[in-house]
Order: structure tokens, then C-alpha cells, then sequence
């Protein structure tokens, strides 16, 4: 998986790929939620992705909707996702000698 920056306010997860012999036990959906949490704490409002057919269901069922009609690319058939998140304001605290 990897986080690709667009805009100063948007990234792009790409290459979100679990085994078969993995799936089904949750370890995509914690990737995602990693994935999100890095994004807020970057600053980034927006996240998008493209998705394969056999992903749709998983992606809805994380809150990201689709932006546009699906799309072929040879024998696959993909669809662009969006999902708005809520920032992470980061606070730094000053050191002070008292």
C-alpha cells in the first residue's frame, strides 16, 4: 500500500493488495484505517483510490463513494473512489524552564 500526495488537501492509496490465503480476516480494513489515520495526521482532508471490481463492496463498506463510472483497463474492470476525512490538528507543545 502506498499513500501518493495530489494537492496539498488530497492523497491517493494505491496498491492496496491482500493474499487470498489472508483475506477475510480483517488485515485490509486495519491497512485502510492505518492508511487513514497517517492521512489525517499529514493534514489531508480528501483520499481517492482506484478500485477493482471485486474491491467495490469492501471500499462502500469503508464510507468512500464513488466519484465516476467504472472504467476497463484490459481484462479488469476498475471504479474511482473518494472519502472526506476529519484532519488531525497537530498540537506541539513549547518546552519552557519553569
Amino acid at each position: 500500500m502506498l499513500l501518493h500526495p495530489c494537492f496539498t488537501s488530497c492523497v491517493q492509496i494505491k496498491q492496496v493488495a491482500i493474499s487470498p490465503t489472508c483475506q477475510g480476516q480483517g488485515l485490509g480494513k486495519k491497512l485502510m484505517v492505518y492508511a487513514e489515520d497517517v492521512a489525517k495526521r499529514l493534514g489531508y482532508s480528501t483520499i481517492f483510490l482506484t478500485g477493482r471490481q471485486s474491491a467495490w463492496n469492501f471500499y462502500r463498506k469503508l464510507g468512500y463513494s464513488e466519484l465516476m463510472d467504472d472504467y476497463v483497463d484490459g481484462d479488469l474492470v476498475f471504479k474511482v473512489f473518494k472519502k472526506e476525512i476529519q484532519t488531525v490538528p497537530i498540537v506541539k507543545e513549547m518546552k519552557t524552564n519553569g
